[in-house]
């Protein structure tokens, strides 16, 4: 199998079983055509993009990363490339923590975006997902109450 394919096959996947919500940040993903999302979560086009489902390899693949389900999760278009254009990238347990931290703060999707976090009850506090074993330490929630 080609190996685009294959990661395109992984990212659909995780995606799914993420319930299209980004790995990073907990706001929820499109892919394919964006029109439903739009509509669905009454989106401006302009921000759209941010939000497209990508592949993120939780160990890059520049440091030897795999495309293996254990590697690979789906992460918004954002999440994603931001966190590859950090001067040193932090690991996946450590960029979620400081994402969540930016969002509680309002400063990581722009505020007409946060209506996307609402739908849902728990918002960026709660961890919905278990980290993958390649995560070397646990993430705590991070409460909106405190803001830490």
């Amino acid at each position: 199998m080609c190996k685009s394919n294959t990661l395109a096959k992984l990212k659909i996947a995780q995606a799914n079983k993420q319930n299209r919500l980004c790995f990073h940040c907990d706001f929820p993903m499109w892919d394919g055509d964006p029109a439903p999302f739009s509509e669905r979560y009454h989106h401006f086009s302009g921000l759209l993009d941010r939000f497209l489902c990508t592949a993120e390899h939780l160990t890059p693949r520049m440091d030897g990363g795999k495309d293996t389900q254990e590697n690979v999760v789906a992460a918004c278009k954002f999440c994603n490339q931001t966190r590859h254009k950090m001067r040193n990238v932090l690991s996946p347990t450590a960029y979620r923590r400081h994402v969540r931290r930016r969002i509680v703060a309002g400063k990581w999707h722009p505020s007409e975006c946060h209506h996307l976090l609402k739908w849902r009850s728990g918002g960026p506090s709660e961890v919905s997902r278990p980290l993958r074993t390649s995560d070397k330490a646990p993430l705590s929630a991070i409460q909106l109450s405190n803001g830490n």
